[in-house]
């Protein structure tokens, strides 16, 4: 899976994350995906998902708070069920990236998702295709006895 844009937002405290949390269902946005740690939050949005989002943000800056706006982030992510139970597929995407010259800007993972982060634009579309063509088993027939 692959989104070659994606709308985030971001701020400098997890004391942040429960106001924007309100804010998007007040706003009726999803919650998109969510990294947080105790020094910053991010919140990623689909732009196909977050109708009034550029309403929304001029909502959230007048009201003061402390957050940054962008629409510079592309992801592709590799999903199956126990993904990362073996780390050599994070260990060998990110090579993968790298030899193609695709600079990753973050990764995030759960129990079935890795997701590399990049700048907008062809090579998140590249960056599919050779991970797609490196990590997805291909449907295959049997030929016919």
């Amino acid at each position: 899976a692959h989104r070659s844009k994606l709308h985030h937002w971001s701020a400098a405290k997890m004391s942040a994350l429960r106001p924007l949390l309100a804010f998007l269902d007040e706003h009726h946005l999803p919650s998109g995906q969510i990294v947080a740690t105790d020094a910053r939050v991010e919140i990623l949005l689909p732009p196909e998902d977050a109708h009034g989002f550029d309403a929304a943000c001029a909502s959230l800056a007048a009201k003061g708070a402390a957050f940054q706006r962008g629409d510079d982030v592309g992801a592709v992510s590799l999903v199956g069920h126990g993904i990362l139970e073996d780390r050599r597929v994070l260990t060998e995407a990110l090579a993968l990236l790298e030899h193609d010259a695709i600079e990753v800007e973050g990764v995030t993972t759960s129990s079935f998702r890795i997701t590399f982060l990049m700048k907008p634009g062809p090579h998140v579309e590249a960056a599919a295709r050779a991970l797609h063509a490196r990590f997805v088993v291909s449907e295959r027939t049997e030929p016919a006895s």
